[in-house]
């Protein structure tokens, strides 16, 4: 991932352009899984009189993050060292992979709360909270970001009230493989999202966006809330 940032400028390049439409100078972003802070820092660069707020619980991939954010001089980032489900819980093992690529690098954007195969290597014990419960009371949030490897649908049902009450734009990975795994489906996910109020539609890797059709192994995806048309006109869906 940080090779691909580096020599490539980007790895979510596609969800960095839909992200970067839908935030204000003054707009409050959560990134759920912020790794080594791709999201993070293409936020905090854009809403200078806003927050974000990065939730990422393993040690080692957090202090990339720290460095990341340090190298580029912002301030406007609070770092939550905890990761979001639907309960609170301590000392939780978080897995990840066992080995490296070939040229001896290793993929660090996949810790995951649910073993399997290729990723059961215990990197730490964590806790995990609700978002409901860390942001302070009321607090505006227009845009929410997940990518937690298998706990995108527990991260949303931590967060209900939040997006009940806000109604923000969501971006979130859809991976049938790490949702089989966490015990629940796609269509799980966007059954919740849709009986919520929410239009669901992919993001392509050049930041386009296209009606769901069906339910594809692994995409990721854009929700917005029917009653924001505002939001539709900045993504171009209308």
């Amino acid at each position: 991932m940080g090779s691909q940032i580096f020599f490539r400028g980007a790895y979510s390049g596609g969800q960095l352009k839909i992200l970067r439409r839908l935030l204000d100078q003054d707009s409050v972003f959560v990134d759920a899984g912020a790794n080594q802070g791709e999201f993070t820092v293409c936020a905090a660069s854009v809403i200078a009189d806003g927050t974000v707020h990065a939730f990422e619980p393993v040690p080692n991939v957090r202090q990339h993050l720290e460095r990341n954010l340090e190298a580029n001089g912002f301030t406007n980032v609070v770092i939550q060292s905890v990761g979001l489900s639907d309960a609170s819980a301590d000392e939780v093992p978080i897995y990840g992979a066992d080995s490296t690529f070939h040229d001896g690098t290793q993929h660090i954007g996949l810790p995951t709360l649910f073993r399997v195969s290729g990723r059961s290597e215990a990197l730490a014990l964590i806790a995990l909270r609700r978002l409901d419960d860390v942001l302070p009371d009321h607090q505006r949030v227009n845009v929410i970001k997940i990518d937690v490897e298998g706990a995108e649908w527990a991260v949303l049902k931590g967060a209900e009230a939040t997006i009940a009450r806000e109604r923000p734009a969501i971006i979130f990975e859809a991976n049938e493989e790490t949702y089989e795994a966490a015990g629940y489906s796609m269509s799980d996910v966007f059954e919740w999202m849709r009986a919520r109020g929410y239009d669901l539609r992919v993001i392509d890797a050049a930041g386009g966006l296209h009606s769901l059709n069906g339910e594809p192994r692994f995409c990721n995806i854009l929700g917005l809330p029917k009653e924001r048309r505002d939001l539709f006109k900045r993504t171009g869906t209308v």
